[in-house]
């Protein structure tokens, strides 16, 4: 952990570097790990989100559960606060965790991170900083995505079923939100990118040849996800 809190402020140590000489790279880089993170992975997650409002309308209807509000209201308690936001984690860790360790790695062993050091240049500014950038970024938008998808799957779900109409389900599940506990999803899923980019990034560096980058890459994923299950438990219990 001590290793990662130092990698983390070094990397956001260089937010500088943004607005200076090299600041056209760094902002190419953020660009292109956003189109990778979120845009290629938009429709996987819509499906996830649809798929889990489907799971949690279908055994409320089972039971006789035609509410709205109550409805909602296990939705919010299920899926808004703790399942979407891990499963898209989950997704990000999949596609492009496991992504951001090979190429790190590849950036180890192939010499570049001791070049960028030659030349003067941190690579935890370089490398680390706009893929933690971009990678935060990716899971909000997604994150706020899979919830719609999920709302609009269980409300579709109501509306086929005669429980009731979609914009009714859309009203409800929204007056169910709550603005602290929307602002810790927030703050939740920043830690999950913090931790998914520094875990990746950790055992990206570490490799030192190309069989110990192929050792880490399922070392790194077990890690990241194991670590955004502890971050959930741990804002669970802050909100209760």
């Amino acid at each position: 952990m001590g290793n990662q809190a130092y990698l983390l402020a070094n990397a956001l140590s260089g937010l500088g570097d943004l607005f200076g000489p090299r600041g056209f790279y760094l902002r190419r880089t953020i660009i292109q790990q956003l189109y990778f993170t979120a845009v290629q992975a938009f429709w996987l997650i819509n499906l996830v989100g649809v798929a889990l409002g489907l799971l949690v309308a279908l055994p409320l209807l089972s039971f006789g559960i035609t509410d709205v509000s109550l409805q909602a209201t296990v939705m919010k308690l299920a899926l808004f606060h703790q399942l979407v936001p891990l499963l898209t984690a989950l997704v990000v860790i999949g596609r492009s965790g496991t992504a951001l360790t090979a190429e790190i790695g590849e950036f180890k062993h192939g010499g570049v991170v001791d070049s960028l050091q030659m030349m003067g240049i941190e690579p935890d500014h370089f490398i680390v900083m706009p893929r933690l950038i971009a990678v935060t970024v990716s899971l909000i938008i997604l994150t706020l995505w899979a919830n719609l998808s999920a709302i609009f799957g269980a409300g579709i779900f109501n509306a086929l079923r005669g429980s009731g109409t979609l914009e009714n389900f859309i009203h409800a599940c929204a007056a169910v939100i709550d603005p602290l506990e929307a602002l810790l999803s927030l703050l939740m899923i920043v830690c999950y990118s913090c931790a998914i980019v520094l875990v990746q990034a950790r055992f990206g560096l570490a490799a030192r040849n190309v069989v110990e980058l192929q050792r880490n890459l399922p070392r790194a994923f077990v890690s990241s996800l194991l670590l955004c299950v502890a971050i959930t438990v741990i804002f669970t219990v802050v909100r209760n």
